[in-house]
């Protein structure tokens, strides 16, 4: 658990069977976090969750996998997460965006989320606004491919395969 980082690097980690998260972020105030070639799995609850309380967690995560946790990758508040040529797989919830205080945004391209018991990609369900956004992502055997809670957001770029249903919220156009 990290709990004072300025700058937090995770390259080509195997990490699992953790009682709580794989990967836990929980920050007093800003930070940067990589996460390149890791796969996070058989965690209690998320393979990868982030928050901080004051200031602004930025995250990368690239080429990297989330299998068999609760939730896959979790921003939580005050997060702002993109993820590129990464899956989350086998979870409860693939991807989410959920939060109580402050906003959290999550950007995924170029990624999959699969098999996931109750949805690939989720938004919202906290009190704070969630907003996700999603580019080139394969989103197939889940419970439900999108979906939307409370003060939660999904734009699409259109360029997505879900074969799961749910809708996104918004469609911006690309530049």
């Amino acid at each position: 658990k990290a709990l004072q980082v300025g700058v937090l690097h995770i390259e080509r980690c195997d990490i699992s069977h953790f009682d709580q998260n794989g990967i836990d972020v929980e920050l007093s105030g800003s930070a940067a976090v990589d996460v390149i070639d890791t796969v996070s799995r058989d965690n209690g609850l998320s393979g990868f969750y982030a928050k901080t309380s004051s200031g602004k967690v930025a995250v990368t995560i690239d080429r990297s996998r989330f299998e068999d946790n609760t939730t896959g990758v979790l921003a939580g508040d005050g997060s702002s997460i993109s993820v590129k040529d990464s899956s989350a797989s086998i979870n409860s919830i693939g991807f989410s965006a959920r939060g109580d205080y402050s906003a959290q945004t999550l950007n995924i391209s170029n990624s999959t989320a699969s098999n996931n018991g109750s949805a690939g990609i989720l938004s919202g369900g906290g009190t704070a606004n969630s907003g996700v956004r999603i580019t080139g992502v394969s989103i197939f055997g889940n419970g439900v491919g999108l979906a939307v809670g409370a003060h939660g957001s999904i734009a699409s770029f259109g360029n997505n395969y879900n074969s799961d249903g749910g809708s996104p919220t918004a469609h911006p156009s690309p530049q």
